[in-house]
């Protein structure tokens, strides 16, 4: 035990340690926490039964003894742990969204140059959430995910970060009835294009995307690409990974 400010500013000896808190302990009314634990004097201790006790007292944590929060066992725990410090790749989820004409909504963002699409980076959520989200604060504007178009990925080497880029076939749950609602601090404008149109008005990068996306939408198919570029994608029949480099495949010698 410490001693107090008004006693000498050292710790006691453990003699006086062991001594003072034997009698506190002798001293002090046992509690119901205390009866439950202590055995009685002489009785034998099961370490089985302490260790069954000690996970009855932790699963009843979640029934009688409140709420129980968090991961429900070590190996969770333990799992969010790493999750939480892993470095991981950044994310957007943009809109594809169409009038009856079949023309492009584009945004004309007020941070950069150039127009974009409907969408944003996403943050510690699904992307057609973040997508859903981005929309709703951009335009005012109440949208349902589609089909996803097209997935890219950007490598680190572009940005600095590897971005994961997604893009959906998404609709107004309905249409709104004055116009957009803008957010006044992030975009400018929002006008509908022709596919044409659209493709010269966004940056390089995203008409890459953009363009991947029409021929999605067209073909009823998800575009693979890496950095607005269609991912190589073998043949049928074709091994790939390390079948392929090792020469192993249909007829190969093994």
């Amino acid at each position: 035990m410490q001693k107090r400010s008004g006693d000498a500013d050292f710790p006691s000896t453990p003699g006086e340690a062991e001594t003072e808190a034997d009698t506190e302990a002798a001293t002090r009314p046992a509690t119901g926490a205390d009866t439950a634990a202590r055995p009685a004097p002489g009785a034998a201790v099961d370490p089985a039964a302490g260790a069954s006790a000690s996970a009855d007292a932790s699963a009843g944590a979640g029934a009688g003894g409140g709420p129980a929060t968090g991961p429900r066992n070590e190996a969770e725990a333990e799992l969010a742990v790493y999750l939480a410090r892993h470095s991981s790749p950044a994310a957007c989820a943009d809109a594809l969204i169409r009038d009856p004409e079949g023309r492009v909504l584009l945004v004309e963002p007020t941070y950069k140059d150039g127009w974009d699409l409907p969408g944003g980076m996403l943050e510690d959520e699904e992307p057609e959430a973040g997508m859903v989200r981005e929309v709703r604060e951009e335009l005012g504007l109440e949208v349902r995910a589609g089909r996803l178009l097209v997935v890219d990925t950007v490598p680190a080497d572009v940005h600095g970060r590897t971005i994961l880029a997604f893009v959906y076939a998404t609709e107004p749950v309905r249409p709104p009835a004055d116009g957009f609602v803008l957010q006044q601090e992030e975009i400018a404008r929002a006008c509908f294009f022709t596919e044409q149109e659209a493709l010269g008005l966004v940056p390089g990068e995203l008409a890459r995307r953009l363009a991947g996306a029409f021929a999605a939408d067209r073909a009823g198919t998800t575009a693979a690409l890496r950095h607005g570029r269609p991912v190589p994608q073998p043949r049928a029949g074709t091994p790939a990974g390390p079948a392929a480099a090792a020469g192993v495949g249909p007829g190969s010698p093994r």
